[in-house]
Order: C-alpha cells, then structure tokens, then sequence
C-alpha cells in the first residue's frame, strides 16, 4: 500500500513537464489522481492509460479550461463525486506572454489572471469544503522563478500574487485548520535564470510574502520554497 493510499490529488496544468512528474510521483505513492492540461487527446489518453495501470489508485483526466469557473467547479465536484474528496489540490496552470506594458495585448493580460491566478481561487474555493470535512488537506500553489526576477520585458505580478494568496490561505490555516496546509513553490530557480535569480537563495535570505523564514527543499533540479512551521 502506497504513502498516500486513500487520498484523491488533483494537479492542475499537468499533461506535461515538471507538472507531469508531480502527477507521476502521485500516482506512485497509490493515490488516486485527476489530470488537467491541454494536449493530443490520444497522447493525453495514452499517459493516462499508463499511470492507470502503474498506480494502486485510479487516474482520471479532465480537460476544463482553467478560464472558466463553472467548468473548475464542475471539475472538482466530479473529483469529489468518484472520491469523496480532494486530499491533495496543486494549482499549476499558467500561461506567460512576454511583452513591454504598452504594448500589452489586453485579451492575453485577462487570460493571463484568469488562469495563472483565478483558476487557484476556483479550484480552492471548490476543495476546500471537502477538506474541512475529513479535517485533513494539502493545497500547493505553484509559481515561477519570475516572481523574484523578470526580463525587461516580462510581467512577474501574477507570480507574486499567487504566492501572496497562499501566504494568506497558510495563516488562515495555522490559526483554524491545523490539519490543512498550504505552501508556496517557486519553480525554475535552479533552471539557469542566471545571477539574478540565484541572488535570491542566499543562504538565510529567502523570506514569504509576510517576510517570514522560509526552507528550502531540491526536487529534480528545481528549488521548494515553503514557509517554516
């Protein structure tokens, strides 16, 4: 019997990259998992299909588009409709579009908030029901290296954004819901961003967005940042 036998995980954005190796560390630990992503139907079938077989739980696929909350809703009550929950929800999902302020396509900056940081409200707002119920839940809100260090031309607000709510989701969790936790990743520190990003892991600098102490964790190259207990 797998680590997290029992328990339902839900990865948003995870058809591909570091994301898909998240879903496949679930699968592995036998918890049951939904993946989200965009995709060729018969290579998302067939990825499925494999970790299916490979994992003691059960692996579903649900391509909703991350804009929509009706369709995250529907999602995530479907999730909890096979498995009585969501144990384990990663908000992943995002798009970038690099591009000066002035010249920001306004169509992209909507589908921008709508996925990078909406979607994570959605599918929390969603989970969290089923999470109070068993007393127990794990939410991780992924973000990316540029919320600390960005090109000229790149926007790094929605990173820091999601990393804010999750500060606030921890706090609100320390004091209500010791059972349910709440952290922040930053991936792509160690994913050759250069100086400018490595000045921000020096040894006891890096800090949450309430400028608390915050561990480190390497997984596969790419840092885990979370706050200390």
């Amino acid at each position: 019997m797998g680590k997290l036998s029992g328990k339902t995980a839900l990865v948003t954005g995870s058809t591909s990259g570091i994301e898909l190796g998240l879903a496949r560390g679930f699968a592995t630990a036998a918890a049951n998992l939904v993946l989200n992503g965009f995709g060729d139907a018969g290579e998302i079938e067939a990825l499925r299909s494999e970790l299916d077989t490979a994992s003691e739980g059960t692996v579903n696929y649900d391509g909703v588009d991350m804009k929509k909350p009706d369709e995250i809703e529907a999602m995530v009550k479907g999730a909890v409709a096979r498995h009585s929950a969501v144990d384990i929800l990663v908000n992943n999902a995002g798009v970038q579009i690099v591009s000066p302020i002035d010249e920001f396509p306004i169509d992209g900056w909507d589908r921008i908030i709508a996925i990078n940081m909406n979607s994570a409200l959605h599918t929390a707002r969603a989970a969290l029901p089923g999470m109070k119920a068993k007393g127990w839940g794990r939410i991780i809100n992924i973000a990316s290296a540029h919320g600390l260090c960005h090109g000229k031309a790149q926007n790094r607000g929605n990173d820091q954004n999601r990393g804010a709510g999750s500060r606030r989701g921890w706090d609100h969790q320390q004091h209500h819901l010791p059972r349910l936790r709440v952290d922040a990743a930053s991936r792509g520190l160690d994913s050759g961003y250069g100086e400018s990003a490595r000045h921000y892991r020096r040894p006891g600098q890096a800090r949450c967005a309430a400028c608390r102490p915050m561990d480190e964790e390497v997984c596969d190259g790419q840092a885990i940042v979370r706050c200390r207990e």
